[in-house]
């Protein structure tokens, strides 16, 4: 579990990767309050669609989809960094403040990155159009052992599937599972009663 990419990696020399990561670190004291505090985040996006059920396969598609949504907002909010809003979103910003919100071009922009972050209780990601041929962070949440992961990968035409969903959108293929910078690996999710 690292936020700085070691000489050995295949992405210790490209400048965007090392950005993404850096701009995160400098948001938490260690990569140990990182994996922590991004555990809360998961188990409270978890808890919060569970609502009383009793595990996640029980939940419907448009739960799941709800769930992916709370994990990438709750982070986003978590660690400072912009939240792609609606345009009815922006509109209320405006009046509110006086001030244009600029929407990032995917979910978020961290190291002056646009970055999109997906999120699966499987063991895949859907990949939409807009994101292929850029970074994406991927976050897995494992329920039943009450574990989850956090990777970066760049969306390279090589790392995707060929076929697509009828949305149009890929999954990550085998070979691009081999390359995923794995931020985090298989982290404890604290108890659901044990939530600050």
């Amino acid at each position: 579990m690292s936020l700085i990419i070691s000489e050995e990696s295949e992405y210790s020399y490209d400048i965007e990767a090392v950005s993404i990561l850096a701009d995160i670190a400098s948001r938490t004291v260690s990569d140990e309050q990182f994996a922590k505090d991004t555990a809360i985040v998961v188990q409270s996006a978890v808890q919060y669609v569970l609502d009383g059920e009793e595990h996640i396969d029980n939940l419907e598609g448009c739960e799941k989809t709800q769930l992916g949504t709370k994990v990438e907002k709750r982070w986003l909010k978590r660690y400072g960094f912009p939240i792609k809003r609606t345009a009815p979103a922006r509109k209320r910003i405006l009046e509110r403040t006086g001030e244009t919100y600029q929407n990032p071009a995917l979910d978020t922009v961290i190291g002056s990155v646009d970055v999109d972050i997906k999120h699966t209780i499987g063991d895949n990601w859907m990949i939409p159009r807009e994101a292929v041929n850029r970074w994406c962070l991927l976050f897995r949440t494992d329920y039943t052992h009450q574990t989850y992961d956090l990777g970066l990968l760049k969306m390279a035409d090589a790392h995707l599937t060929e076929g697509c969903n009828q949305d149009k959108k890929r999954s990550v293929s085998a070979e691009g599972k081999k390359h995923i910078y794995w931020i985090v690996r298989n982290y404890s999710l604290p108890e659901a009663g044990k939530i600050m």
